[in-house]
This record gives structure tokens, sequence and C-alpha cells, in this order.
């Protein structure tokens, strides 16, 4: 309860409800007009557009050879994922005929 306390004696700014809905193409959105934090957002965009692509993005990337180390390694990634999958898959199908095989041995003519 003490913790309510304190948040209610915090003011609120009253101009608070004239800032309306957030619009992103906005005049007022527009990095020229941020004074202060300028500088920051502009790395920070660039931090995002240089970040891995996402899942929808991933086939581009993958077409697209101008990066080579990044091309490259993708490539060797999906390669690698995909013989896990295969012989993972080899290996479980193995497995259960062996457990059949065990429980259902057959007869030997001899």
């Amino acid at each position: 309860m003490k913790g309510r306390a304190n948040s209610a004696q915090m003011p609120i700014d009253s101009t608070l409800a004239k800032c309306g809905r957030y619009r992103p193409g906005h005049p007022s959105r527009r990095l020229e007009r941020f004074q202060f934090w300028r500088d920051r957002l502009v790395s920070l965009g660039e931090a995002v557009e240089e970040a891995t692509p996402t899942s929808k993005a991933l086939l581009k990337a993958l077409k697209d050879s101008k990066k080579g180390d990044h091309w490259l390694n993708s490539w060797i990634a999906i390669v690698a994922i995909g013989l896990t999958l295969f012989f993972g898959l080899v290996q479980s199908i193995e497995g259960a005929i062996q457990v059949y095989k065990a429980y259902h041995p057959q007869a030997e003519s001899a």
C-alpha cells in the first residue's frame, strides 16, 4: 500500500492530454525536429537496420550475395541444420525398426 501512496503524490503534466494520437508519418515525428535525442535516435535506427533479418526477409538475404560473409555464413548454417535434421530423422527411423525387430523376432530357418 505504501507504493500507492507514493504514486498518488506524483503530479501529472496537464499538457499530456493535448499530445493526441501517435502518427508515425506526422511531421512532428521527423528526426530533424528532435534537438536533444537526434544523434541517439539516428544511431538506434542504424542499429535496427543492420540487425539480423526477420524470417520473412531471410530468403531475400540469402539471394543477395552483396554481403559475402553474411551470405556464406547463412548458407552454411542452413546446410548444417538441414543435415542435422536429415540424419536425426534417419536415426529415429532406424531406432524404431530396431525396437520393432526386438519385440517381433523372425524365426530362423536353418
